[in-house]
């Protein structure tokens, strides 16, 4: 029988109910809900980062271990986690997985994640992640934590819906803080109810990728928080993390460390015997590589299956970048890419070596490596403000496509022999995902140019210049699309688009542990004297100077073409001094003056004669180029 039937935006918390049936009978129905008004939970995961949960549809590519590999280690941390009936619990709340890059950290909590959490033994996962935006620091670990323990423990969601309700500007303070509201707080009113169900609920939550969360402090007030709550024993879970061996982990963690006494370390190191785990990952991805390409018994070689195993080192992600070589269904060269990879030759015995010779191998197969390469650090680093969520966002893959002005052939020649390196979405997927690496290796590699080789390395000023380069030939004023209608073609929206704000691009790049903020207030990086205008020199002698001034005539884009006329008077496209301009300076200035002058605009003459005289950029009598000319309409 239902009670307070028909009744709408009705809660009663914590409220006992007798109801009274006809024939006699009474029946005690304990409702605990929430208070009248919008539903605190629904609220919480606007908040939250749903991507960073273990079973998120985002997480569908995510590595896991390969059956019957990883045993020991897995029973390890669930024998940790869950103790055996009758066994004596390990004291220790904390556990830290460590390991080098590529060793299978991210595989194994993801897999840890899945078979506990059918046991219902998982309260909360988060699975930081270099590569997005709102999973690359502890922004909202606190609340994407607090929505799973409210959904997976009952008694403790009414609780945490009512303290987003009563605290609407929680989402604003500090992690430390988030935590009290969301979650301890919660949590204690749960337990004080009933304390007899604390014995019920999930015991574990799973944290990985803390490296992967930007700041050293910030990655260390995550660790001081979790271990002041843990002790305290006001959050009755244990917590198993996953990092490299970076700080503040490393000291954190370390015996004569805040969490040395109280954490179990478990080190992804030989004791584990990776390479048999490996040998056996390599013989199962092969044995379906030769039969779907009905290749022959013999293939390959246990010769081979050797090699690697020996390059691999332990490095799980040596084997699975290898297998997605081999494997790729968009070449079906089996033989061809696994000779390829076998032919390297490591003459380093750097850590990395193999991965490294492997990273080089497959990025060489590309039409064109440094302008991929190029591409692809673009579309990974890459932010547009969003000033309706006082921050940035990332960029859809087509939204980079749009930027670059790629075509689908163009992103075939780029990224076309890159599918073993480079997660590319398809299809309806392009308005929606980013493009991304299946590790954070690859950008390591990239990044170091003592491990790449100046054949692949590609220096930041270069990535920031054709960023520069693409937003001077795309429009004036920078804006995703938001305000402008659905039928408004471009990404990047001009002076003429119905959006009034300027904003800006940012460029972030991790770079051996610095960050790079780069930041585009309209051109402003492209004037600047120091500016090294080569890769536009080609650009603007095949563009159509005439048909390009003429557009942002039509569209009043005053700003665009001020810019325009400054920058071609520069010493990287030949002009010398006042009066010898080189070519792209003296077409561009003309169909300037041109065009402005066809639309009744007025340039008054002393701003001309000004421009005409003024140095050109590159000089250090260079003037600024505010001060070049001004153009309105008549």
């Amino acid at each position: 029988m239902s009670i307070l039937r028909d009744a709408k935006d009705t809660n009663v918390a914590g409220s006992a109910f007798a109801v009274a049936q006809g024939d006699g009978n009474v029946i005690h129905q304990t409702i605990t809900t929430y208070r009248s008004g919008p539903d605190g939970i629904e609220i919480l995961f606007k908040f939250i980062s749903p991507d960073a949960i273990h079973d998120a549809e985002a997480r569908f590519e995510a590595p896991r271990c390969h059956p019957e590999t990883r045993i020991v280690v897995q029973e390890d941390i669930m024998t940790w986690g869950v103790p055996l009936a009758g066994a004596v619990q390990d004291p220790a709340f904390f556990l830290w997985l460590l390991g080098a890059a590529g060793t299978g950290k991210s595989a194994i909590q993801q897999t840890i994640a899945e078979k506990l959490d059918e046991k219902k033994i998982v309260a909360a996962s988060f699975f930081f992640s270099h590569q997005f935006i709102d999973r690359d620091n502890e922004g909202k670990l606190a609340a994407t934590l607090a929505y799973q323990i409210a959904l997976n423990i009952p008694d403790v969601r009414p609780h945490v819906a009512a303290a987003v309700i009563d605290n609407p500007s929680v989402f604003t303070k500090s992690f430390e803080k988030q935590v009290e509201i969301l979650i301890l707080e919660p949590i204690a009113l749960a337990i004080a109810r009933d304390p007899s169900s604390l014995q019920y609920w999930p015991k574990l939550i799973i944290i990985d990728g803390l490296d992967e969360c930007k700041g050293e402090d910030h990655r260390l007030s995550v660790l001081v928080t979790l271990h002041k709550c843990l002790a305290s024993g006001r959050l009755p879970f244990r917590v198993a993390l996953a990092s490299r061996a970076e700080l503040p982990m490393r000291d954190f963690f370390a015996p004569s460390g805040l969490g040395g006494s109280c954490t179990r370390i478990i080190e992804l190191n030989e004791s584990y015997n990776p390479g048999a785990d490996i040998r056996l990952y390599l013989g199962s991805a092969f044995t379906l590589i030769r039969n779907k390409n009905k290749l022959e018994l013999t293939w390959p070689p246990e010769a081979a299956i050797d090699k690697l195993v020996d390059n691999a080192s332990g490095q799980f992600i040596y084997a699975s970048t290898v297998v997605k070589f081999v494997s790729d269904e968009t070449q079906q060269r089996p033989k061809e890419h696994l000779q390829l990879i076998l032919d390297q030759a490591v003459i380093s015995s750097a850590p990395y070596a193999a991965l490294d010779a492997t990273y080089t191998a497959i990025l060489n197969k590309s039409v064109s490596p440094k302008e991929s390469i190029t591409t692809l650090r673009i579309a990974l680093g890459i932010r547009l403000a969003d000033f309706s969520r006082a921050g940035f966002c990332q960029l859809t893959a087509s939204e980079i496509d749009s930027f670059l002005q790629l075509e689908p052939s163009h992103v075939e020649r780029l990224f076309g022999r890159l599918h073993s390196l480079v997660i590319i979405p398809a299809g309806d997927a392009v308005k929606l995902k980013p493009y991304s690496l299946y590790h954070k290796s690859l950008r390591d590699f990239l990044a170091a140019p003592s491990r790449c080789g100046p054949e692949l390395s590609v220096i930041p000023e270069s990535i920031v210049e054709r960023i520069c380069a693409q937003i001077l030939l795309s429009t004036g004023r920078l804006e995703k699309q938001q305000r402008c209608p659905e039928s408004c073609p471009n990404f990047v929206h001009g002076d003429f688009c119905l959006v009034g704000k300027q904003q800006i691009i940012q460029f972030v790049e991790e770079d051996q542990g610095t960050r790079l903020h780069f930041h585009v207030p309209m051109h402003e990086a492209l004037l600047n004297p120091d500016f090294n205008g080569s890769s536009l020199q080609e650009s603007l002698l095949n563009l159509d100077a005439e048909a390009w001034v003429a557009e942002r005539v039509r569209h009043r884009q005053h700003m665009q073409l001020q810019v325009m006329y400054y920058l071609v008077h520069n010493v990287v496209f030949g002009c010398s001094s006042v009066f010898q301009c080189g070519n792209i300076c003296q077409r561009w200035r003309e169909a300037i003056l041109a065009k402005c002058a066809n639309a009744g605009w007025d340039i008054p003459t002393f701003r001309k004669l000004r421009s005409l005289w003024a140095p050109p950029i590159g000089t250090t009598t260079s003037v600024p180029w505010r001060h070049a000319l001004q153009l309105g309409s008549s």
